[in-house]
């Protein structure tokens, strides 16, 4: 079953200052650039639907000339179902707080590993994805301990109380006494 999928992506390019100073005529067009060649964009993970992280090295390429791109592959995430354990870290008591998590579990497989995670804040709500990577080839079916620490996004964040989820599941909360910016 093929899904659709209508999303959006934003290229920056970055070019040198006196660029900037040229008339609009002056700068070359992507495909005056790359003449007939057609070039990838990998993009190591692309959220979707409140999900960071949901779509896994994603490839776009450009036809001969530049003008569109296609997407050439994409891997939809898997998230880790064995999570055992998470226990908040914080890294600090001085403001701007630090906050960690180390997620721990196990998997069933020697050819599976922790792979990418995301992370979207809502509101009060703080909800972490972590993914599985997997190897290709023979793999020993034994039980394999992960563990990874995650630093949650939590510098310009208001003063309350955070919860937070990994994969869905509710694990706690964090307290923020004041806004989480560098004192003046």
């Amino acid at each position: 079953m093929h899904m659709l999928c209508r999303c959006s992506f934003v290229v920056i390019l970055i070019a040198p200052l006196s660029a900037l100073a040229q008339t609009q005529a002056d700068i070359p067009t992507l495909s005056e650039l790359i003449g007939d060649e057609s070039f990838e964009l990998v993009i190591p993970s692309v959220g979707y639907m409140n999900a960071p992280g949901y779509y896994q090295d994603v490839v776009l390429q450009t036809d001969n000339f530049g003008d569109t791109w296609a997407l050439k592959a994409a891997e939809v995430g898997e998230l880790i179902s064995t999570v055992a354990d998470v226990e908040e870290i914080v890294f600090s008591d001085e403001i701007p707080v630090q906050v960690f998590l180390r997620v721990q579990g196990t998997f069933a497989s020697a050819c599976t590993l922790v792979g990418t995670h995301g992370i979207s804040i809502d509101g009060y709500d703080v909800n972490v994805f972590l993914y599985s990577d997997f190897f290709p080839g023979d793999c020993i079916d034994t039980e394999v301990s992960f563990e990874k620490v995650i630093q949650l996004p939590t510098y310009g964040l208001a003063a309350g109380t955070y919860s937070y989820s990994v994969n869905g599941e509710f694990i706690g909360q964090f307290e923020l006494t004041e806004k989480n910016v560098l004192a003046d």
